[in-house]
């Protein structure tokens, strides 16, 4: 995430809204600008880019834009 991305700003709302459907989910955003050191540490090369962590472990991710359907089924294979 960052402030200037338009994809980001433009994927948010599906995601939350994805999360809040499937419940049981935390969404946290990290801010690549204020968080470079975590940002490559996690390996966020370009944005968005969305990871799915379960009990501390990496279970999925994403970058770039994604439809709907496509962030559920990516939720739905993560718990």
């Amino acid at each position: 995430f960052a402030n200037w991305c338009g994809p980001c700003k433009a994927l948010a709302p599906t995601l939350e809204s994805c999360i809040r459907e499937q419940g049981g989910l935390d969404f946290v955003a990290m801010d690549i600008d204020k968080n470079a050191e975590l940002s490559w540490e996690y390996g966020v090369r370009s944005i968005p880019h969305v990871q799915m962590f379960k009990d501390g472990s990496k279970m999925d991710e994403f970058v770039g834009g994604q439809t709907r359907g496509r962030i559920m089924d990516l939720l739905a294979s993560a718990e």
